[in-house]
């Protein structure tokens, strides 16, 4: 092909790309219907304006995620936006947000917490996730105290049945890394370490109608679980005995954590 060839095919190209950025940002496909989804709580009302109006300025031929990204970056709450066009004039934006597991409570207030240790502001005190109770809340932007990052990947970790069941993460000399269920017993971990492990074996235990009014469950060696039923003076040969709630339930190799 000869260079004067390559010139006009060039040339051509440029002006049908040129053409293409006029049209798609012409007003013929401006952006006229915003739906918003996935929003909840008292800054869903804002959130949800900010990007109708980041979404207006759009049209269905170039809508541009990272504005609308941008647009609401200050929102603790959100963790994502997604979004697709309805053509020719209308858009559908699904907000993630930011679900906490946990909220960090002193003097009375509670600070809500995500799995990633993120401090989520503006969805109010969460209070149906555990508590962590600790000496101050923070003021910055992430946890960063050894007793909350442990209890929020305790919690993290959980199965989302039991997590529900979590009123509260404390850290004793005793039984070390704790959770208290709602309705239930205490739940010794002690410590980080095979915590999947761990949460497996508390809901083998749990399971098993053995377990019923057990004062706790001390999953420190998740391969041998024990439990306490009753009065801790009277049962002390149930609390060993295998085959009960008390002992250990597990009859096969514990999954690793």
């Amino acid at each position: 092909m000869s260079r004067l060839k390559i010139a006009g095919v060039a040339a051509a190209l440029l002006a049908i790309y040129g053409s293409w950025l006029l049209l798609r940002d012409a007003p013929l496909f401006a952006v006229q219907k915003v739906a918003v989804v996935g929003l909840h709580g008292p800054q869903a009302p804002t959130i949800r304006t900010t990007l109708e109006d980041s979404a207006r300025g759009m049209t269905t031929t170039h809508l541009d995620l990272s504005r609308l990204r941008a647009a609401v970056a200050s929102f603790a709450v959100v963790r994502d936006v997604r979004a697709r066009t309805e053509f020719p004039h209308g858009v559908r934006i699904q907000v993630i947000e930011e679900l906490p597991v946990a909220a960090l409570v002193a003097a009375g207030q509670r600070l809500p917490v995500a799995a990633d240790g993120k401090i989520v502001r503006g969805i109010g005190s969460a209070p149906d996730v555990a508590a962590i109770a600790v000496d101050q809340l923070p003021g910055g932007s992430r946890i960063s105290d050894p007793l909350s990052i442990e209890a929020v990947e305790l919690l993290d970790i959980a199965p989302p049945v039991l997590r529900a069941r979590v009123a509260q993460v404390t850290d004793g000399a005793a039984h070390g890394l704790t959770a208290a269920l709602r309705g239930g017993p205490a739940l010794y971990f002690g410590d980080t370490t095979r915590l999947h492990a761990k949460w497996a074996a508390v809901a083998r235990v749990l399971a098993d109608p053995a377990s019923r009014g057990a004062v706790y469950l001390d999953v420190h060696a998740p391969d041998h679980p024990a439990a306490q039923v009753g009065d801790p003076q009277t049962s002390v040969a149930a609390a060993r005995a295998p085959g009960t709630a008390a002992g250990a339930l597990v009859t096969g190799a514990a999954p690793g954590g």
